[in-house]
């Protein structure tokens, strides 16, 4: 792959079907072994309503996808949420295709999120923090790969809860702006 092919461009409302099949390809993959397969197997049954109701909510959403040669092989997506002047914004998934995975992609989208989270400061918002919910599928705490790749990317992991509607463990990270 050469890093001379590589986009990274706002998501549109026509790439949400290609994103969430980036983020059904990633989970099936990432999650085999840590989510029952019931559930994996549900979510491929479940497409067209995740399709329908990311569709019905895209106005909250901000992302970008990560394209090589016109193929979308990454992206994230995220949203804004706190008081008029008091804005904290959450990273809501943040995904790149396995076969690309390695390549800078996954930092690329984080630190192009961040800029955008960022620049919400010039309109008078004051970001504090950005979070991050990962989950930590080897079941314990601080572990895991996608911790590492935030840890990674400046994030600090801050508590633990086991509320995952799946059951894992999930880590909050969170990374000043």
């Amino acid at each position: 792959m050469k890093s001379k092919n590589l986009i990274i461009r706002p998501a549109r409302f026509e790439d949400i079907a290609e994103i969430l099949k980036v983020n059904q390809i990633t989970w099936d993959i990432s999650y085999q072994g840590c989510i029952p397969d019931k559930i994996l197997e549900e979510r491929h049954k479940t497409f067209d309503n995740r399709v329908q109701k990311w569709q019905a909510s895209w106005h909250e959403k901000i992302g970008f996808v990560a394209e090589i040669n016109g193929q979308i092989v990454g992206e994230t997506t995220g949203c804004l949420h706190g008081t008029n002047e008091n804005f904290d914004c959450l990273l809501n998934t943040l995904y790149v295709l396995p076969d690309y995975q390695g390549f800078g992609i996954g930092k690329a989208l984080f630190l192009r999120f961040a800029e955008e989270m960022k620049k919400h400061n010039k309109h008078k918002l004051e970001i504090h923090t950005m979070y991050k919910g990962v989950p930590d599928s080897n079941g314990v705490a601080k572990s895991g790969p996608s911790i590492g790749f935030y840890q990674k990317m400046g994030c600090i992991l801050t508590e633990t809860y086991d509320t995952h509607p799946l059951g894992m463990i999930d880590v909050l990270m969170i990374k000043k702006l």
